[in-house]
């Protein structure tokens, strides 16, 4: 008398299975491990990017100063802050409204690195890149970094207010 065989997996098979799911698992890992903090690098700068250029537009169409504000200790964090009345009040700046003119803090272990250019305000306050009304900005450039991935330069043109990004 002839058994058919049902379908399915024996022990010793789905035991075999586990172990090599195990061992690829575990030369996989390390690798991760450093791939998310490259990603809050990335993201970080994709950020601050956008703030740049959200400074650079809002300087051209309001014809105000923008400065992106700098804070480097700890916890680092940046925001905007605009010259309010550049007529009846210039050089008095304030924090841009919402979520724009808030510190925004950056990612855990996340710095910001040789702020090349960036001015700081005569009243001891945070450091700064400007943008203004003629299209033109403080040149200057900094890295954005983490100690286990590869930073990422942003740069200012001060000419064009152009902001680019580069990997390191």
């Amino acid at each position: 008398m002839l058994r058919s065989r049902r379908g399915g997996l024996t022990l010793t098979e789905l035991l075999v299975v586990m172990v090599v799911i195990a061992v690829v698992a575990g030369l996989v890992a390390p690798s991760f491990t450093g791939f998310f903090p490259g990603l809050k690098v990335q993201k970080a700068a994709d950020e601050l990017v956008a703030v740049l250029s959200k400074a650079r537009t809002d300087a051209a169409l309001t014809q105000h100063r923008y400065r992106l504000c700098v804070q480097v200790s700890d916890p680092p964090a940046y925001w905007l802050a605009y010259e309010r009345d550049p007529l009846g009040e210039p050089g008095v700046f304030q924090r841009v409204a919402g979520a724009w003119g808030e510190p925004q803090a950056l990612p855990e272990d996340v710095t910001l690195e040789a702020l090349e250019g960036a001015l700081e305000d005569v009243d001891a306050g945070p450091r700064y890149y400007e943008f203004r009304p003629d299209g033109t900005a403080t040149a200057g450039a900094f890295t954005v970094a983490h100690p286990k991935a590869e930073g990422v330069t942003i740069r200012i043109d001060g000419a064009t207010a152009r902001v680019e990004m580069e990997k390191l």
